[in-house]
């Protein structure tokens, strides 16, 4: 059986960041593949994770929202999605988890320090580990950064030092690691689908 874990600190975009009382944020390339059944038994979502321990629970994936961009083609640049998910004994995602605020970033200050909460595939399964790096370029839909990052960390939230979200984690190499901002593209994008669920 293959299971879709999506790990969420206090449902920071651990895999997938968290948005509004039914939607998180996360990476495409984390979800593409279940974008077509994505109310499988085995996709759903875990917050806060630690170990064996679940402390919120898990949440069903109800539905995969990906820019159509990125469907055309697999593009870094557009590398972002937006999750919608069933309630669990009557709670939604957001009545149990602590939600961090995204802040429109269409440009950034280089050398600004940033951090990043995920479960890196390198520390023992199901932990949640914090790091700190510095803003090392950007783009107009990209921020590239210093953070020390390793697989399975795809879909974290990038913080700036307030604690708001200012882009999701998407890949890393040999010199630096890479996110998508939540520019106004991207963030028109993903307010589209909070607006969606809050009616």
């Amino acid at each position: 059986m293959n299971v879709l874990e999506f790990l969420t600190p206090h449902l920071h975009l651990i895999k997938v960041r968290f948005m509004s009382h039914q939607t998180v944020l996360t990476a495409a390339h984390v979800v593409k593949r279940i974008m077509e059944n994505p109310t499988k038994a085995t996709n759903y979502v875990i917050s806060g994770r630690n170990g064996a321990t679940l402390p919120y629970g898990k949440f069903k994936i109800k539905q995969v929202h990906i820019p159509q961009r990125y469907l055309d083609k697999v593009d870094l640049d557009h590398d972002i999605a937006v999750l919608t998910l069933e309630e669990n004994n009557g709670h939604s995602i957001g009545d149990v988890v602590k939600q961090n605020p995204m802040v429109l970033t269409n440009t950034v200050s280089i050398g600004n320090t940033i951090s990043s909460m995920g479960y890196p595939g390198d520390k023992p399964f199901g932990t949640m580990w914090e790091s700190k790096g510095k803003i090392i370029r950007q783009s107009t839909n990209r921020i590239d950064h210093d953070i020390d990052t390793v697989g399975g960390q795809s879909g974290s939230p990038i913080f700036n030092e307030n604690h708001e979200i200012i882009a999701v984690h998407v890949s890393g190499g040999k010199y630096n690691n890479s996110s998508v901002k939540l520019n106004t593209e991207h963030i028109e994008f993903v307010l589209k689908y909070i607006s969606d669920t809050s009616n």
